[in-house]
């Protein structure tokens, strides 16, 4: 179809690696952007009384902060341009309870 992809591993925890990424496309694709897929996502998985002030702050960085960004910079490129799309991902704990994922340990175990 003519078309040109690229999937871009990066680091979701660092705001530097958000704006680099869409730099790169920037330079790479001409300023378009026809579709972002936001598909990252951090957590401790460990139970509620072991987390501690850096889980929470990495998690919110990940899944808030760089997402909310990364989304900002897609829409700007696609605004630009006049369309686009962007797909955001959830976790599977959006409707699973994984094991250690801020639960609160029984006392007997």
């Amino acid at each position: 179809m003519g078309r040109r992809g690229v999937a871009v591993k990066f680091d979701m925890n660092e705001t530097a690696d958000v704006h680099q990424l869409f730099d790169r496309v920037e330079a790479d694709f001409n300023t378009t952007l026809d579709i972002f897929v936001a598909n990252a996502a951090a957590s401790a998985f460990k139970p509620i009384a072991d987390l501690k002030p850096r889980h929470f702050e990495m998690t919110y960085q990940s899944n808030v902060t760089n997402f909310v960004m990364a989304c900002q910079r897609a829409a700007q490129i696609m605004t630009s341009q006049g369309s686009g799309k962007i797909v955001a991902l959830s976790s599977i704990t959006a409707d699973h309870v994984l094991a250690n994922m801020g639960l609160i340990k029984p006392e007997n175990t």
